[in-house]
């Protein structure tokens, strides 16, 4: 050994180092080069795809800034202390405790507080997302970057804007009505993993707005957002499509908000109507303009829903409105959650587009480029509910 650290020993003089002996380096040299190949490539965690000690960013650079003003993704603050689902000492009581408050509940929703119900894991693995316990992993993450980043890039390629607003669950915004086995095990989820790890994406966050409003914005037994959630989530919306350029939109005035019957998702579960109204209405202070909603793919006139909804049993379709607040075309992939939205967003643009976006088992294929070429929209908007995010995207 020399003082700059240690070295092998030199045969003595007149004696060859033997084959053998120079073989027992060969696992050492070989453990190396595959710890090179595997750094170079990327692929070296620490546990599992879904270990989030690793990185989701596979380049190694540090996640670029928000690409939209700030008030477009404004900071939610999810109060959670504790992280159950990645730490190897906490997450074996956690799935003990989640098992036993999943066997207490019916085998289509759990009951959380104040009569609140939530879907069990039948739907889109709903529950374990609902705490964090079902949540994408890296390689999920970056999947969902590549796809998001992609139909901006087709949206842009005529010049428009393009923008990504998930519908939150209500068990996201409304956690406090979540049983309280459940609050104790909340974690991080999919959509909170996606925006920190990717914050470039250009995300319209409505979820402080949703918690902040003056009257509920979800309602005990329907897991979408109610038509005054819908209208709140508009009004943040277009705050941030007016601050990104976007001129002339709104939510149209409103003069109170009416209380009406909750739609009951559990009836199929043998869950009696509510006795009291929950379901809340923005009441307009002016009636919706005159539009024409006409089929994509039969070009027959369709009459909207009560509200001028325009369902996502109706998909696709264009619409045509004499008097919106903008002149420009908006194209809008969107679920079930848009029905909410559908009649604020004619009230806003003269022309809109609608299509059912393709994730999820139920999802059709969309060629986004084709329709943007045809269309040509000033302004495309992808908007999920946010369960959904437990699907990876589509590949083509």
């Amino acid at each position: 050994m020399t003082g700059d650290g240690l070295r092998e020993t030199a045969p003595p003089p007149g004696r060859r180092r033997g084959a053998l002996a120079r073989l027992r380096y060969v696992p050492l040299i070989l453990l190396v080069l595959a710890v090179i190949v595997a750094t170079v490539l990327g692929v070296v965690e620490t546990r599992s795809a879904d270990d989030e000690k690793t990185s989701a960013r596979t380049s190694g650079t540090a996640p670029a800034g928000p690409s939209l003003p700030a008030v477009c993704a404004p900071a939610v603050d999810q109060q959670i202390d504790v992280e159950h689902w990645r730490d190897d000492q906490l997450e074996p009581a956690a799935e003990t405790a989640f098992a036993r408050g999943i066997a207490r509940s019916a085998p289509g929703h759990v009951r959380g507080r104040d009569g609140w119900l939530f879907f069990t894991d039948a739907q889109a693995k709903d529950f374990s997302q609902a705490v964090g316990r079902e949540r994408q992993g890296p390689s999920s993450i970056a999947r969902w970057n590549d796809y998001l980043g992609d139909m901006r890039r087709a949206a842009q390629a005529r010049g428009g804007r393009f923008y990504v607003m998930i519908a939150p669950a209500k068990w996201d915004v409304r956690h406090d009505r979540l049983p309280t086995w459940a609050q104790r095990l909340r974690g991080t989820t999919s959509l909170d993993r996606l925006m920190q790890v990717y914050p470039e994406l250009p995300f319209v966050d409505v979820r402080a707005a949703l918690r902040d409003a003056s009257e509920p914005t979800y309602s005990p037994l329907n897991s979408h957002w109610t038509d005054f959630g819908g209208y709140v989530a508009w009004q943040a919306a277009t705050a941030c499509l007016r601050a990104d350029g976007v001129d002339g939109v709104d939510v149209p005035p409103i003069t109170g908000v009416d209380v009406t019957d909750d739609r009951n998702e559990f009836a199929a579960d043998g869950v009696s109507d509510p006795d009291e109204p929950a379901w809340t209405q923005p009441r307009l202070a002016a009636a919706h303009p005159d539009t024409t909603i006409t089929s994509i793919a039969t070009g027959a006139t369709l009459q909207p829903l009560p509200g001028d909804v325009v369902d996502m049993t109706q998909l696709p379709v264009r619409t045509s409105t004499s008097g919106a607040q903008s002149s420009e075309t908006l194209l809008v992939l969107r679920d079930s959650t848009g029905s909410a939205l559908s009649p604020l967003w004619s009230t806003s643009f003269a022309r809109t587009v609608q299509y059912q976006h393709p994730v999820g088992e139920m999802g059709a294929p969309v060629d986004l480029a084709a329709i943007v070429d045809r269309e040509r929209p000033d302004v495309t908007i992808f908007t999920m509910t946010e369960r959904y995010l437990s699907f990876d995207p589509p590949t083509s």
